[in-house]
């Protein structure tokens, strides 16, 4: 899976659950000076994404049995 596939399904999942979510692409990292991460996705053909899902509350509010957190967690195992 590639980092714009990743980003894609991460927006999907957000909008299925009426979660904000936030993608930055390498120019907003640039812009947001995280040369280290991008640094890292030089050795890559994939451009990079940064998938930001800002928290709401506090993390006792989370539950981990919600639906978009099941779907987050099987698409990351999937991925190792």
């Amino acid at each position: 899976m590639t980092p714009t596939d990743m980003a894609e399904r991460a927006r999907d999942i957000a909008n299925e659950f009426g979660l904000s979510i936030d993608v930055l692409d390498e120019a907003r990292m640039e812009q947001e000076g995280m040369g280290s991460l991008l640094s890292v996705s030089h050795g890559s053909d994939q451009p990079a994404k940064l998938i930001v899902l800002p928290r709401i509350g506090h993390y006792e509010l989370i539950d981990v049995r919600h639906p978009a957190w099941a779907a987050c967690r099987d698409q990351v195992l999937r991925m190792v």
